[in-house]
Order: structure tokens, then C-alpha cells, then sequence
């Protein structure tokens, strides 16, 4: 039987002004991030209210959204945005979605992610319940119905469903058991259903896999991306510029695989370019590239998909309209592609066909070597009192702690830890911080 330790609350600050980013999304024209502090920040196009600033003014540089407020998810769209707060409400801007500020969506405070798409949106509870919102003339809500429904609804009765994903006027979704979702529009085959419906008011399953592990759809487009759980990458539904990363620019309306490779580690599609990372941290991107939103040094559209750089630490990347931003696994933030609305956000208008760095290299929690990992399997995350804390690989731990994320430790713990009693810790964004060979790793933890 697993023992249940409490660890020794420590008051020992190592640094209170790490400003790191954490989290990023890319909507059309306009890019939002949250830094470790739990503060948004947005820029580029604003015409609509979709950067939350209280103006409609487009914005070359990061400006900041809602003061004082701490951020936990963030997903722009067409023209607007959802995000959710560390308390865990829901919260809207933008056209038709609240105004020029954040504007809460509700009253209820579970929410748990949330994803936005060309004109609507949908969202998961702590519950593991799906709700939609936004318009419906395509079915792409999944309520059964094409009417526009502003207000969160549920979608069907599972409280099964794990990630989400929005496109133009369709949307995906993976359940626990590992079987893939779509619904709304199929006019390019998007549905993944072979073409044989044009719409799909309510969740169809694709195949009869139960091995996706995550799914992208793009934000303005009518294309699905997903990887399975031996990190095999499949396409399918509009491919017109080559986003699908198949060779050819031909739409296919079933899940089609993207070369050979099992080495893929996580990927984005936008409105009609692409972004995958590999296990070894280089970046990948393919699609449209008229304004060098590829990142390659050309303006040139692949149909295929090829490196970007040569750097080996890249965390995540996101494919907006015509731009695109990544983050690396020191904080830092580049951005490249379409620039005439600011989106780049290094203060100037001009376009950039390669990565270009808005912010200086900043390392999370003030500690080098960091690598963000999952060599230890954390659950329940989020957490509402004890994280059980598995090493599936039986690494041999240093060192384990918890600290927030200004860097401050709160806990320290005997290495053989198995549990972890996080009830006195207040709710909010915390990582389980340990080292493994001389080298100091961090995992996420959402304290609820």
C-alpha cells in the first residue's frame, strides 16, 4: 500500500522575477500568451475586440490583457477569443463573444480546456464533459441542431471526452479511450467519414480506432490533423496548399498518413499551414507561405513537410492565419509570417519568413539545467488534494520538490515519494520539480 507523505513546507523564495512564457495561442492575425506569473498579454489585429484590451487597435507589441488577473488556458479564433482563469471560469471577447475585455461566460468555475474555431467554440469540465457555444449553421457545435447557440451547451450525455479542437465550421475531439470525434461541415472531407455527408450535426466517430493520443484542426480552415499513440501523424479534409504535408495538394476525406516516421512528438495546424515537433525537439512545418509563415527562408508553399532551422529545443508552435509563433523550451517566444497587423509583435510591420525572437531566453523557475518532461506519471492533474506520483521507468530521483511558478519552493520531499498531500496549498499553477542524473526536470501541476 502507497504511503502518504506530507512534505515539509519550506518558506524559501529563489527568484520572484522569472517572466517566463508558458502557455500560447495563434488565432487569425492576433497572437495571445500567458507568462508563468499568470498574466495574458496579446498582440496584432484588433479589429473586432479580439485582443481583450478594452480597444479595437491593432497592437506590433505584447500588450496587457485584464490586469492582475491569473490565466490557466488560451485559444484565439477567428475573431475572438476564450480563455480560462486559474479559478477555473470561462471567459469570452471579441465579435459576438462578450466585447472588447474579457466578459465571463457563466457562473460555473470547472472548466477545465477549452478550444476556439472560426466562429465558435468548445470547452471540457473537470467532469470530462463537453460543452459548445458560438455559431451553428454547420452543425459544428454537435448539439444536433444548426441554430447559433451562444450560451454553453452540452454535447450529447459521455463525460468521457480528453482534448478538443476547433476548426472553421467543424470540430474534433479524443475521448479517454483513445476513439477519435468530428462534426460540422465536411464540404473538403473533414468529417474523415469518406465524403459521404455534407454536414454532422452531432459527433461522429472516425474509424474504429482506439489509439489517437491528440488532434488539431485548423482555426479557419477545413483540415484535421492527429497523431496516434505510436506517434504516427495522419491528414485529412482541405489540402489546397499543401497543409496536410502529404506531397500533393490533393483533400482527402479519410485519415491519411503523413510520410513514415513514428518520431513525432506533438503538432498544430492553422488556417492552411502546419507545424509538427519531433521527439528531438526540431520543428517542422509545411502548407501555405506566401508571407513566410512556413519559417523556412522562403516564401515559397511545401507540400511536404521540412525543417525549420536547426535548432533541437522547441516546445510547442502554432499556426495562426498567415503567421505563426513557437515557444522553446527556455521560455522564449519567436514569431514569423504575416506582419501587417502586428501579429509578429517585435514592434515593427514587416513580414519575416524565419523564427524571430520577441523576448530574451528566460529559463522557468531560475535553475539550469530546466527541461520540461513526462518521465514521471502525475495524477489526478489537476489535483484537489493528493498527487500521486508514479516512476514507471524507476529512475533513480535526487532530488523532488514543488515549487510555484515564481520559483518559489513550497515543499520539499524525501526522494522514494509516492504521494503527496497538496491540500494546504492555495489553487493554481505549480510544478513537481526533480532530478535525475544531474539534470533538473519540471512537470506541470494544475492545484484545484
Amino acid at each position: 500500500m502507497k504511503k502518504v507523505i506530507l512534505l515539509l513546507i519550506l518558506l524559501v523564495t529563489i527568484n520572484n522575477n522569472a517572466q517566463c512564457w508558458e502557455t500560447i495561442s495563434a488565432g487569425n492575425g492576433f497572437i495571445h500568451a500567458i507568462k508563468d506569473d499568470g498574466t495574458l498579454w496579446a498582440w496584432g489585429s484588433n479589429t473586432q475586440g479580439q485582443l481583450g484590451d478594452g480597444t479595437i487597435i491593432n497592437k506590433n507589441t505584447p500588450v496587457n490583457v485584464s490586469n492582475n488577473s491569473t490565466w490557466l488556458a488560451i485559444s484565439g479564433g477567428t475573431y475572438f477569443t476564450v480563455g480560462i482563469k486559474s479559478n477555473g471560469t470561462l471567459w469570452s471577447w471579441g465579435s459576438s463573444f462578450g466585447g472588447l475585455v474579457p466578459t465571463q461566460v457563466g457562473t460555473d468555475s470547472d472548466w477545465l480546456k477549452v478550444s476556439a474555431g472560426g466562429f465558435h467554440a468548445l470547452a471540457i469540465k473537470n467532469d470530462g464533459t463537453l460543452w459548445a457555444f458560438g455559431q451553428n449553421l454547420r452543425g459544428q457545435l454537435g448539439i444536433g441542431t444548426i441554430v447559433n447557440n451562444y450560451t454553453p451547451t452540452q454535447v450529447g450525455n459521455s463525460n468521457d471526452w480528453q482534448s478538443i479542437s476547433c476548426g472553421g465550421y467543424h470540430s474534433a475531439a479524443i475521448k479517454t479511450d483513445g476513439t477519435l470525434w468530428t462534426w460540422g461541415y465536411n464540404l473538403s472531407g473533414q468529417i474523415g467519414d469518406g465524403g459521404i455527408s455534407n454536414n454532422r450535426t452531432t459527433p461522429y466517430q472516425v474509424g474504429t480506432g482506439t489509439d489517437w493520443l491528440s488532434v488539431s484542426c485548423g482555426g479557419g480552415s477545413a483540415s484535421v490533423l492527429a497523431m496516434k499513440t505510436d506517434h504516427s501523424i495522419w491528414g485529412w479534409g482541405s489540402n489546397a496548399f499543401g497543409g496536410l504535408g502529404i506531397g500533393s495538394t490533393t483533400d482527402k476525406d479519410v485519415p491519411t498518413r503523413i510520410g513514415i516516421l513514428n518520431d513525432w512528438q506533438s503538432l498544430q495546424t492553422g488556417f492552411y499551414h502546419t507545424f509538427v515537433i519531433k521527439n528531438n525537439g526540431t520543428l517542422w512545418a509545411c502548407g501555405f507561405n506566401t508571407s513566410g509563415q512556413v519559417g523556412d527562408g522562403t516564401n515559397t508553399n511545401r507540400t511536404t513537410l521540412v525543417q525549420i532551422g536547426s535548432d533541437s529545443n522547441w516546445q510547442e508552435a502554432f499556426a495562426g492565419g498567415n503567421h505563426s509563433i513557437g515557444r522553446k523550451t527556455d521560455g522564449t517566444l519567436l514569431t514569423w509570417g504575416y506582419n501587417n497587423n502586428g501579429a509578429i509583435g517585435d514592434g515593427t510591420f514587416i513580414n519575416k519568413n524565419i523564427p524571430t525572437a520577441i523576448s530574451g531566453a528566460c529559463s522557468n523557475l531560475n535553475v539550469a539545467p530546466i527541461v520540461e518532461s513526462n518521465k514521471l506519471s502525475l495524477y489526478p492533474n489537476p489535483v484537489q488534494t493528493i498527487l500521486t506520483v508514479d516512476n514507471p521507468n524507476s529512475y533513480t530521483i535526487e532530488e523532488i520538490s514543488i515549487v510555484n511558478n515564481l520559483g518559489q519552493t513550497f515543499m520539499v520531499g524525501d526522494v522514494s515519494t509516492t504521494q503527496i498531500n497538496l491540500q494546504e496549498l492555495a489553487n493554481g499553477i505549480y510544478f513537481i520539480k526533480y532530478k535525475i542524473d544531474n539534470k533538473t526536470y519540471v512537470q506541470k501541476i494544475i492545484k484545484e
